[in-house]
């Protein structure tokens, strides 16, 4: 489905103001990565979210689901100016899972996936609505943010890493990896057999 390894690009990561670009389903752990990968790369870091929060760039709240209702062209618009901006003089790393939803001027767009057995325990302990835990669930295990990724991005800059089972280090040098030309491969995600699995379905959804 998306990308498995890169090899093209053969400039130096620490000489390019590259743009790199997280996304995948609340609890996969983004933020955390995004925030290690700012650092390592000594790279602004730029949390969506906060951006949408900040600059009022939603249309409501949903009380259902307890999050806003973005207004996509607003915030697309006012990312790739603020993308412009720092590109200048600094390397970008942007995360949150409505960076899927929209075209961003990104070097880079990797697609965090977690098994949902994973997903559910994270979810549940943040608190979230059965509700939401059910939509997110399934927005995994439909590939949701993957297939936005490679509708919005070209099939070239969107990779996946499955990081049910890695340590935040792992997972920092599969990036590095990447971002260095270097050679990454593991099996594509798949979750889709767990719509089958009627005890997943009943504990779960």
């Amino acid at each position: 489905m998306a990308k498995k390894n890169i090899s093209k690009n053969k400039e130096n990561i620490s000489k390019k103001n590259l743009v790199i670009l997280i996304v995948g389903i609340p609890g996969s752990g983004k933020t955390t990565l995004a925030k290690l990968l700012a650092k390592k790369l000594n790279a602004k870091f730029l949390e969506i979210n906060q951006i949408v929060k900040d600059k009022k760039l939603f249309l409501s709240y949903d009380q259902t689901f307890d999050s806003y209702v973005v207004n996509l062209k607003k915030l697309q618009k006012t990312l790739n100016n603020l993308i412009a901006q720092l590109k200048k003089t600094n390397k970008i790393v942007l995360e949150g899972h409505i960076g899927c939803e929209i075209k961003l001027a990104a070097d880079f767009v990797f697609v965090f996936r977690i098994d949902p057995k994973i997903l559910y325990k994270r979810l549940k302990n943040r608190n979230y609505s059965k509700e939401k835990i059910k939509e997110n669930l399934l927005a995994e295990i439909l590939d949701y943010c993957t297939i936005k990724s490679l509708k919005n991005y070209p099939n070239s800059k969107v990779i996946e890493i499955d990081v049910s089972k890695k340590s935040k280090q792992e997972i920092l040098k599969n990036i590095l990896s990447i971002l260095e030309n270097k050679k990454f491969e593991e099996k594509e995600p798949n979750w889709s057999y767990y719509l089958l699995d009627e005890e997943f379905s009943k504990a779960f959804l």
